[in-house]
C-alpha cells in the first residue's frame, strides 16, 4: 500500500495544484518532476545517474515529436495571420450564407476541426469562436459546442500528435493506436454536429430542420477521417474529415439554400487566385502530408529509411529512441508553412522573426512538455507506473476498461492537454491491460479517447474559451454547460472499451 501511495504523490500534486490550487501547468510540471525523481531515488531505487538519464530521455521525448510538431503548427498559424490571409479566409466562410446554424457546421465544425488538425493546442476554439460569436451567436453556447467538437478529434490534431506521444511513451504502433480509436470515437464523433446544433439552435426543432445538411456534413467528416485513420494513420484524419466536410456543406449550399439577404456582390468578392493564395500553406501541407504517408509506400519508406536510434537510460531495460529525420510531421509543415508564406508575400527573414517570436512566447510550454514527459519517463522505469496499474487491477478486476478513458479525462482536466495526459498514463494504461490480459493498444486508445473528452470541463481549456470571446468571466457558465456532456461521452467511452474487446474477441 504504501509502494502505491508514494507512486500516487506525483498524479496526486497534478490534480491538487492545477485543480485547487490553481498553480500554473509550467510550475506543477517542475515540482512534479522533483517529487517524481525524489521518490524514484529515495523509495523506488533509481540512483542519481538513472535520473538523470531519464530525465534527458524525456527532454529528447518532448522535443520530438511533440514540441516541433507543436512549433511547425503554431508557426503556420502565425505566419498566416501576419499576412493577414487568416482574415481572408474568415471572410470567405462567411460569404458562403447568412444561416448562422450553417455557418457553424462550416466554420464550428468544418474549420475548426481543420485548425485542430494542422495546429490544435486551443486554435480550433480560439478562431470559429471568434467569428461565430461577431456574426451575434451565444457566446456560451459556442464555447460550449466548440469544446465538445474539438474532444472527438483530439487524438489526431496537431498532425496527429497526441497519438505520436502515446506510441513514444508505451511503445505501440501509432497506426494500431489510430485504427483503435477511430473505432472507439466513430459513433460520437458522428453526432457531434447534431449535438453542436442542439445547443446552439434551438434544441430538437433546429435538429429536424437542419437534419438533412447536417448528416451530409457528419457523413463527409466521419468517412474519410475513419478511412485514414484507420488504414493510413493519425496524421490526416482531421485535416481530410474538415476539408471533406466544408466542401460538400458549401456544395449543398450553393445547390439547395437560396440567400434573400446576402449582398450577390459581396459572396462573389474574392477570386480563384486569392483563395488559392490565402489557404495555401494548408494546401501544400496537405499534398506534402499525403504523398509522404503510406499512401505512397515507395517515398514513405525511402524517406523513413533515414533514422538515428539510440539509447540514454542507462538503468534496466533501457527504450530505445527512434528519430525519422525525414518523416516527422513537423518537416512538412514548415516546409508547407515557408512556401505558402513566399507565396503570400512574407520574405524569409520576417518568416525566421515570426518563428522566434513564437517560440518565446511560448517558452513555458517548451518547460511543461518536456517536465512532464521527464515525470513519464521517471515514473516509467522507477516502476510507479506499474504499481499505480497493480493497484487499479485489484480495485476493479474485470471492470477496469470501464474506468480507462476515465483516467484518461482526469489527465487532461487536470493538465489541459490531452498530450500530457498520455504522458502522464499511457504506461499506466497498457500495464493494467498487461495485467489484465486486455489488448494493450486498446486501453491505450481509450486513455486517447478520455484525454480529448476531458478538455470539456479542462479550467485552462474553458478559461482560453471565454478568452477568445472577449468575455472574461464566463467560465463557470461555459462549465455548467458542458459538464453533462463530459459525463455522457466518457460513459459511452466506457461502454465501448469494454464491450467491443468481447464482441470481437480483442481479450
Amino acid at each position: 500500500m504504501a509502494d502505491f501511495i508514494i507512486a500516487l504523490v506525483p498524479i496526486f500534486w497534478f490534480v491538487i495544484a492545477l485543480g485547487f490550487f490553481k498553480v500554473s501547468g509550467m510550475y506543477s510540471c517542475i515540482i512534479a518532476y522533483i517529487l517524481s525523481a525524489t521518490a524514484g531515488f529515495l523509495w523506488f531505487g533509481l540512483s542519481i545517474s538513472n535520473i538523470a538519464t531519464a530525465t534527458v530521455e524525456g527532454i529528447i521525448d518532448g522535443i520530438w515529436p511533440i514540441l516541433t510538431v507543436i512549433f511547425a503548427a503554431l508557426f503556420t498559424f502565425k505566419l498566416t495571420e501576419q499576412t493577414g490571409e487568416l482574415e481572408n479566409i474568415k471572410k470567405m466562410l462567411l460569404h458562403i450564407t447568412d444561416d448562422k446554424l450553417i455557418l457553424l457546421l462550416i466554420i464550428g465544425f468544418g474549420f475548426g476541426n481543420f485548425l485542430e488538425g494542422v495546429a490544435g493546442f486551443g486554435t480550433s476554439v480560439i478562431v470559429p469562436a471568434g467569428i461565430l460569436v461577431s456574426i451575434g451567436m451565444n457566446p456560451v453556447r459556442i464555447v460550449g459546442s466548440l469544446l465538445i467538437m474539438t474532444t472527438m478529434t483530439t487524438a489526431f490534431g496537431s498532425v496527429g500528435v497526441t497519438t505520436l506521444v502515446t506510441s513514444q511513451v508505451t511503445g505501440i504502433s501509432a497506426d494500431i493506436l489510430s485504427s483503435n480509436v477511430i473505432i472507439i470515437e466513430l459513433l460520437p464523433l458522428f453526432l457531434t454536429p447534431y449535438v453542436m446544433i442542439y445547443i446552439c439552435g434551438d434544441g430538437w426543432k433546429s435538429i429536424r430542420n437542419m437534419f438533412v445538411i447536417t448528416t451530409i456534413s457528419s457523413l463527409a467528416f466521419t468517412v474519410p477521417a475513419f478511412c485514414i485513420a484507420y488504414f493510413v494513420g493519425p496524421e490526416l484524419p482531421d485535416v481530410a474529415g474538415s476539408i471533406s466536410a466544408m466542401v460538400f456543406t458549401i456544395l449543398f449550399v450553393k445547390l439547395f439554400y437560396v440567400e434573400e439577404k446576402m449582398d450577390k456582390t459581396e459572396k462573389n468578392a474574392f477570386t480563384l487566385y486569392q483563395g488559392i493564395r490565402a489557404w495555401s500553406p494548408f494546401i501544400i501541407m496537405f499534398v506534402l502530408l499525403t504523398v509522404t504517408s503510406r499512401l505512397f509506400p515507395f517515398i514513405h519508406n525511402m524517406l523513413v529509411s533515414v533514422k538515428s536510434v539510440f539509447t540514454i537510460y542507462n538503468g534496466i531495460n533501457p527504450s530505445s529512441i527512434t528519430i525519422n529525420w525525414l518523416t516527422n510531421s513537423a518537416d512538412v509543415i514548415m516546409i508547407s508553412a515557408i512556401i505558402g508564406g513566399l507565396i503570400q508575400g512574407m520574405s524569409i527573414k520576417e518568416q525566421i522573426s515570426v518563428f522566434f517570436k513564437a517560440i518565446y512566447k511560448n517558452w513555458s510550454m517548451i518547460v511543461t512538455i518536456c517536465s512532464v514527459m521527464a515525470v513519464a519517463i521517471i515514473m516509467n522505469y522507477s516502476g510507479m507506473i506499474r504499481t499505480i496499474a497493480m493497484f487499479m487491477v485489484v480495485a476493479t478486476g474485470g471492470f477496469y476498461p470501464f474506468v480507462s478513458p476515465l483516467i484518461g479525462g482526469l489527465g487532461s482536466f487536470v493538465t489541459g492537454s490531452a498530450t500530457t495526459s498520455s504522458a502522464l498514463f499511457g504506461n499506466l494504461q497498457t500495464a493494467t491491460a498487461e495485467a489484465l490480459g486486455i489488448s494493450e493498444a486498446w486501453l491505450a486508445a481509450g486513455n486517447l479517447f478520455g484525454g480529448g473528452v476531458g478538455k470539456i470541463i479542462s479550467p485552462q481549456m474553458i478559461s482560453l474559451g471565454a478568452s477568445a470571446v472577449q468575455q472574461p468571466g464566463l467560465d463557470n457558465r461555459i462549465l455548467r454547460a458542458t459538464f453533462k456532456w463530459f459525463f455522457i461521452l466518457i460513459a459511452i467511452g466506457g461502454i465501448f472499451c469494454y464491450f467491443i474487446p468481447i464482441i470481437f474477441k480483442l481479450y
